[in-house]
C-alpha cells in the first residue's frame, strides 16, 4: 500500500517541525502544524491564541492555566453534557486532521495524528527525538535561550505532549511500538533524515 500522509510526533527542540516543513517542500506536499489551531479555533468560535495554548497540553495543566479566567463549556449537543474545552479542541482536531487526509497527500506534526489516522493504510508515522544535549542546544540557537532557559523549556514542553497524548490516545507518548518509524536526530542529519523519509512515501 502505498504511503501518501506522513504524521510526525516529536519531542520538544528534537527538530520534528523543522524535519516535517522540508520533507513537504521537498514532495511538493501542504505541512499542517499550526494551521490546525485556525481551522479548530473557527469551528468552537474561540480565538487561535487560546486554542494554540491547550493544544498538546493535558487537561490537568490546562485546569490550572484557566481557572483564573474561564472555564468554557459547550451546551448538550454532538459532544455529550458539559465537555470541557480540551476535549472539544481534540475532537474538532482530529475532524479537521481526518478531512486533510481525505483531501490528500500531506505531512501533519503532532496532534495526536497518528492514533486519529490509525486505521489508515496509506499512512506512515514517525516520532522524532534526540539527545538531551542536541535538543539543549537547538533550542538556545534557535531561540537565543540560555542554557537553564532552554532545559526548562524541553522538560514542560515534553511533559505537557506526554499527557496530552496519553490523555487521548491511552498509548505511551514515545513508544516505538506505536510507530512505522522512530528517529534519532542525534544520529542523523537533517538531510538524511528527509532523504530516509522520502524513500517511505509513494503518492
Amino acid at each position: 500500500m502505498n504511503k501518501k500522509i506522513i504524521v510526525i510526533g516529536r519531542q520538544y527542540g528534537s527538530g520534528g517541525h523543522e524535519l516535517g516543513e522540508r520533507l513537504a517542500k521537498e514532495l511538493g506536499i501542504p505541512l499542517y502544524d499550526r494551521e490546525l489551531a485556525e481551522a479548530v479555533s473557527e469551528k468552537l468560535s474561540m480565538s487561535e491564541e487560546d486554542v494554540e495554548a491547550m493544544d498538546e497540553h493535558a487537561l490537568s495543566e490546562l485546569v490550572l492555566a484557566y481557572q483564573a479566567r474561564r472555564t468554557y463549556r459547550q451546551p448538550r449537543g454532538s459532544y455529550g453534557k458539559d465537555t470541557i474545552v480540551t476535549d472539544q479542541v481534540f475532537n474538532q482536531q482530529s475532524a479537521a486532521i481526518r478531512g486533510l487526509a481525505q483531501q490528500g497527500a500531506c505531512v501533519i506534526v503532532g496532534r495526536c495524528a497518528d492514533y486519529v489516522l490509525r486505521e489508515r493504510k496509506d499512512v506512515l508515522s514517525v516520532f522524532v527525538r534526540a539527545g538531551k544535549e542536541d535538543r539543549r542546544k537547538r533550542l538556545m540557537n534557535l531561540y537565543d535561550l540560555t542554557e537553564s532557559q532552554a532545559e526548562g523549556a524541553i522538560k514542560k514542553n515534553d511533559k505537557s505532549r506526554r499527557r496530552y497524548y496519553e490523555q487521548h490516545t491511552g498509548k505511551k507518548w514515545g513508544a516505538a511500538r506505536n510507530y512505522h518509524l522512530v528517529l534519532n536526530m542525534s544520529a542523523l542529519t537533517m538531510e538524511g533524515a528527509v532523504e530516509l523519509l522520502k524513500s517511505g512515501y509513494h503518492q
